[in-house]
């Protein structure tokens, strides 16, 4: 499985995808999408990334959604074309699914119960969208 990672853009133009970086001590988070090695320190400068809001930063399951999207932490799924609503959360060392009411589910179970049942996730936002 490829790691990679996202973040919303805090000048307001959308996602950027690569590899995360952080500035502990001034919260601040990039992502780093022309990074040769990940073992930079607070002392590189010359990276190339966009800054990111710390908060929307989020890992790739490995999953993607009927539609071929990559399905990260942080965005809210609809299983069996229908009106439930999960959200991708990373919980207990396992990439999951939860709702409103308390569920949590292993999304790689979850996932394979729904492939054998041909139904298929798909992606409906994110819950750092509006």
């Amino acid at each position: 499985m490829k790691i990679l990672f996202r973040g919303l853009r805090t000048d307001g133009k959308g996602w950027v995808e690569g590899s995360p970086f952080f500035v502990e001590e001034e919260n601040v988070a990039f992502i780093i999408n022309n990074c040769q090695s990940l073992n930079l320190t607070s002392e590189d400068s010359t990276f190339k990334g966009l800054k990111v809001i710390p908060e929307t930063l989020g890992q790739y399951t490995g999953l993607d959604d009927k539609n071929g999207n990559e399905i990260f932490v942080g965005d809210k799924l609809s299983p069996f074309s229908s009106n439930y609503q999960y959200e991708v959360v990373f919980q207990n060392g396992e990439f999951g699914v939860s709702n409103n009411i308390g569920y949590w589910g292993s999304l790689s179970k979850y996932r394979e119960t729904c492939e054998k049942f041909n139904y298929h996730f798909e992606i409906i936002g994110n819950v750092h969208e509006q």
